[in-house]
């Protein structure tokens, strides 16, 4: 029985981050002219990597990304 409960605790939990996680990825994502848009530090630090490490490696790799994935102002 305790093992059980054990389990469905750490499920419960589990899922509390998750959607903890998803909120605040949400709140990064903003709507600009109809598109929806992150900022290039936000989605680093999402893969927590730093800003100019990640527009590099899509510079590199920019074959494998959609051509509305990136844009600069």
């Amino acid at each position: 029985m305790f093992i059980e409960r054990f389990i469905y605790i750490c499920r419960l939990q589990i899922k509390t981050i998750l959607a903890m996680e998803l909120q605040l990825i949400q709140q990064k994502i903003f709507e600009i002219r109809g598109y929806r848009v992150m900022m290039d530090y936000d989605l680093a630090k999402l893969y927590e990597v730093e800003t100019k490490e990640l527009k590099r490696a899509v510079k590199r790799n920019i074959t494998r990304f959609p051509s509305d994935f990136m844009f600069e102002l």
